[in-house]
Parts: C-alpha cells; structure tokens; sequence
C-alpha cells in the first residue's frame, strides 16, 4: 500500500468541482482499489508558509510516500494599493519556502511531486470583484512556476507543468477555480506520474 499526502490551496481542496470534489479526491477514488490511502491535506486559502507550519506534523501522523506539493496560487496574488502591485509573497521568499518545502517533504517521503500553478482569466481577476486589493497576474504565476520548476531539476524532483494545458475552458466563472474539466486533466498528469513510480 502507498500512502499519499496532499498539500495545497482551494485549487486542490477541489473548490468548484461539482462532480467529484477535485482532482485530489478523483486521485483517491482512482487509486483506492489498487489499495493505495491518499490524504487530501489542502485548505483553502494556503499559501507556502501555511503548508511549511503543518506539514511536519501532517507527515508524521500519516507517515506518507510519497507527498505531492500543490501550492502557490495564493502566494502570487498581488495586493493592489493605488497604482502599485505589491505582491503578497516576494519571489525569494516564495523560493526558499517552496525550497523548504522539497526538503521537508524528501524528509518525510520517498518521493515528492510537485504541481504547478495553473493559469486565470485575467479578466475576471486582474483585480478581484469581491475584493478589490487584490489580484492575479499570469505573469506572477508563471514567475513562480518557473522558481519551482528550477528547485525540482536542482533536487531531481518531478514537476508536472500545468500552465499552457489548463486553459480558460477549464477555469469556473470565478477566473481562479478549476472546473470539473480542469480537475480530471489535473487528474490524468498526476496519476500518469504515479503510476510509473
């Protein structure tokens, strides 16, 4: 038996999945017969430094094998003040928490995966409608991704690539949230990479 740990935001929660809770559940429906746990630990509204306070002892009480890492959307968000875009996580934070990250989780796993950030419409979010100081740039998230995307080739850590294969047909009417469509293409990247583990 395997054992799973997820980490993550709303995204992975699975916010606005209609159908079957999110990828992370869908994982775990797809994996259960094969006698495989995997624990949805993702809370809405996380971002790295949430996940780095509870990640040792999630790991400890669940002794995972492999721990997938999705988290960041929240840490790319700008707050918007006048005309300045202060992002809410600095890149150098961002990249010494998502280093702490892989290091913690090759601590408490055998292997770490981590998924990355996918894309929002900016026109629903390049300022947010129920809270205006504060909003999303593909720029910023692409910044981010690819501080991630070096870490894992630097620590020889799979990293599955999510930004040009999630496209605006997989956004909900929010911008940010994935649909039940975005959801099972999560899904089908991050399974295919477990089953070849």
């Amino acid at each position: 038996m395997t054992t799973i740990c997820v980490f993550g935001d709303s995204i992975a929660w699975g916010a606005f999945d209609r159908e079957a809770g999110g990828w992370a559940d869908r994982l775990k429906t797809a994996l259960l017969p094969k006698g495989h746990q995997v624990y949805n630990l993702s809370i809405c509204g996380n971002t790295t430094e949430d996940v780095l306070r509870r990640m040792p002892a999630e790991c400890i009480a669940r002794h995972p094998d492999i721990v997938i890492l999705a988290i960041g959307i929240n840490d790319s968000q700008l707050m918007i003040q006048g005309t300045l875009n202060a992002p809410r996580s600095g890149t150098e934070a961002f990249r010494n928490n998502m280093r702490t990250l892989l290091i913690q989780g090759k601590r408490y796993a055998k292997r770490v995966i981590i998924v990355g950030i996918t894309q929002v419409d900016e026109s629903r979010v390049k300022v947010l409608p129920w809270a205006p100081e504060k909003g999303y740039s593909n720029q910023r998230i692409q910044e981010f991704n690819t501080v991630s995307e070096e870490l894992c080739k630097g620590l020889s850590i799979p990293f599955v690539a999510l930004f040009k294969h999630i496209g605006m047909g997989d956004l909900d009417d929010d911008g940010i949230h994935l649909n039940s469509t975005g959801h099972q293409k999560i899904l089908r990247a991050v399974k295919r990479l477990i089953d070849v583990m």
